[in-house]
């Protein structure tokens, strides 16, 4: 199984998590959890859990849900929205 956020941008395919820098040292260390064994993965692992966490999908305090009236640290973007940006990458 593919790590689905291992994927092709402009300075070829990498984790996206990780900056083409980082990449360049790390990709030896994370690539054969890249291509098969995602859930070993530490960056994969916390990341499912920051989105997996309650408080990642709590609705800004006013009840508004159009981004431009809540307050920036009440914001909290949903998983569907958090795959999307991803997928924009």
């Amino acid at each position: 199984m593919m790590c689905k956020y291992y994927r092709d941008t402009n300075k070829g395919k990498r984790c996206i998590f990780l900056s083409p820098k980082d990449w360049q040292i790390l990709k030896t260390k994370y690539k054969d959890m890249c291509q098969g064994y995602p859930k070993k993965c530490p960056i994969y692992n916390r990341y499912e859990a920051i989105i997996n966490s309650k408080d990642f999908y709590k609705k800004p305090k006013n009840g508004v849900d159009e981004l431009s009236y809540a307050l920036d640290e009440e914001i909290k973007p949903t998983k569907a929205k958090g795959d999307d940006m991803i997928s924009e990458i």
